[in-house]
């Protein structure tokens, strides 16, 4: 489930299509369908149980496995987004954004992710929250906490490299904080790590399932596919894949994409995620292995949601 507004219309039917190309055969592997339903077209609600409809169909009237974008650049379409976490996760179907057991996880919010990283011992990045509207400006005082820059001036609850801006004076960040203190959005402002590419690692049952190394195109600043990065595959060293468990040990998640930035002294976290995951351009047969993988995990989950139930009507 997305919110397609976000995006222009060819570029979201194309990155549709490729991903049908992939998810189906491996969906129907594990006996699983898979369709994109778009958020505009639901309507979340709560009688005597959660439902979400969709026309007269209430999704939620049959067990089934939900992924959930949670973010957009609309906030109002962004409370949207959680109004549909919230059913779902209320409901007995299975929410992958949801296969965690720390109730206070928030996968979108980059300082709380700074904030965990830390508490953990895990390299992360040093973050600073820009104060709302006019007092944006506060937050230069605080500066030298991330070094001299360059600087990142980025939404706190985003993905795909959306509103990402690098500024490498003082008085360009303070034009940069005029601009986003007028957006309704929270920013953070970390600093600029010269790095090789993005490590996205996948994580499934706190095993390492794979990883991919995105690089962002030539001159370029954001290494996400969807900003034009190029991809390859990375054999995760024994360091990282600890630091990696550390990070599902604390939050109990079942299902977690691990964002690590490559730098000359080593590995910085970056952030996670629970969405699709972004191996669609990953060279074959890595791209495939990796979907066999994520629905077969998910078909475990709706096998695990269902178990309860069985041991109940035995009882």
């Amino acid at each position: 489930m997305h919110h397609p507004d976000d995006f222009p219309d060819a570029w979201l039917r194309g990155k549709e299509r490729k991903l049908l190309d992939l998810y189906l055969p491996a969906a129907e592997k594990s006996g699983l369908g898979f369709e994109f339903v778009p958020a505009r077209e639901l309507v979340p609600a709560v009688g005597r149980r959660p439902h979400l409809y969709r026309s007269e169909r209430d999704l939620l009237e049959e067990r089934g496995c939900f992924l959930l974008e949670q973010t957009s650049a609309d906030p109002q379409a962004a409370q949207f987004l959680g109004a549909i976490y919230e059913v779902v996760a209320a409901s007995d179907s299975v929410l992958v954004n949801r296969t965690t057991t720390d109730l206070e996880f928030l996968e979108r919010d980059k300082l709380a992710i700074a904030d965990r990283a830390g508490a953990l011992g895990v390299p992360h990045l040093p973050t600073l929250v820009v104060p709302p509207g006019r007092h944006a400006q506060r937050v230069l005082r605080h500066l030298p906490l991330l070094g001299d820059g360059p600087w990142l001036l980025k939404p706190r609850e985003m993905s795909m490299g959306r509103a990402v801006l690098r500024f490498s004076s003082e008085e360009e960040l303070r034009s940069g904080l005029d601009l986003v203190a007028q957006s309704g959005s929270s920013y953070v402002l970390q600093p600029y790590l010269v790095n090789e590419g993005d490590l996205r690692v996948y994580l499934i049952d706190g095993v390492v399932s794979g990883a991919q190394l995105r690089r962002p195109a030539a001159g370029g600043l954001l290494a996400n596919t969807s900003r034009g990065g190029h991809v390859s595959t990375f054999d995760v060293p024994a360091e990282l894949g600890d630091w990696c468990r550390r990070i599902t040990d604390s939050l109990g998640a079942r299902y977690l994409c691990v964002d690590w930035l490559v730098t000359g002294t080593g590995f910085v976290l970056n952030e996670w995620c629970t969405t699709l995951g972004g191996f669609s351009f990953l060279p074959s047969p890595q791209r495939e292995e990796r979907a066999d993988a994520l629905f077969a995990f998910i078909a475990r989950e709706i096998e695990r949601a269902e178990s309860p139930l069985r041991q109940t009507v035995t009882a």
